[in-house]
């Protein structure tokens, strides 16, 4: 990843990053509506990013026009919306009360199978796509994403054939996967690649070695470092 496009910021800790995060998204969003007349957000699952979501739904609600932001995820495990696990539910509590319904763009995780939970998730980001006009343009105006300790992103884990992707926009993970081990959607290389900025929030030190890696270069065997976007990827980092 070439130091034009990469911006590392490091903090003290989850709740400075996390309202780094949330100045960062206000700041996106409000030149996506002004410029664009809509603000397109990919969320992330895991729990680095769940202070995140309060702030953005308190303390920086009235900083966002929620009427014209569009939510998806990153992946999601195919459990029910209420699972423990579900990646929906991490945002439900709190988020995404502050959208209107029809703006929130969830998971057919009730589909017959994983593949046909890819096809009608991929589905509803072209009708988003159409709605919206957007023709060879970016999807996202801001994907963020988490990492794992072995350096995967969403959904997207190491040599998984995934990573070979060119033409999908979402792909399914059949066989039970990462932890815990279920069945799940990913967005692949390409989708998170047809983005404005990427934000990436990493916490705990054995990911920022990793993070060192990516940065240095040295890192190409971890999928995280394979992300890339029209506009800057941030990675927020703290101990």
């Amino acid at each position: 990843m070439s130091e034009q496009t990469a911006r590392e910021l490091t903090y003290g800790n989850l709740e400075e990053l996390s309202r780094a995060a949330a100045d960062l998204i206000v700041e996106l969003a409000e030149t996506a509506v002004n410029e664009r007349g809509f603000f397109s957000l990919c969320l992330a699952g895991g729990h680095t990013p769940a202070r995140l979501y309060e702030l953005l739904a308190t303390d920086y609600r009235e900083k966002i026009n929620w009427r014209q932001t569009f939510v998806f995820w990153g992946d999601e495990r195919l459990v029910p919306l209420d699972h423990k696990d579900s990646n929906y539910r991490l945002a439900a509590a709190c988020l995404l009360p502050c959208l209107p319904k029809a703006n929130i763009k969830t998971v057919a995780v009730t589909a017959a199978d994983p593949e046909t939970a890819a096809r009608l998730y991929e589905e509803e980001i072209e009708r988003f796509r159409q709605e919206q006009g957007i023709n060879d343009g970016p999807i996202f105006d801001c994907v963020l994403l988490g990492m794992g300790p072995d350096g995967h992103c969403a959904s997207l884990f190491p040599g998984s054939p995934l990573l070979a992707e060119d033409r999908k926009l979402v792909a399914a993970i059949a066989e039970p996967a990462g932890s815990p081990p279920v069945a799940r959607i990913t967005l692949t290389l390409p989708a998170l690649a047809a983005s404005r900025a990427v934000i990436f929030m990493v916490s705990g030190s054995r990911k920022l070695e990793i993070v060192s890696e990516i940065l240095s270069g040295r890192g190409m065997q971890f999928p995280a470092a394979r992300v890339r976007s029209l506009g800057p990827v941030y990675w927020l980092c703290s101990p």
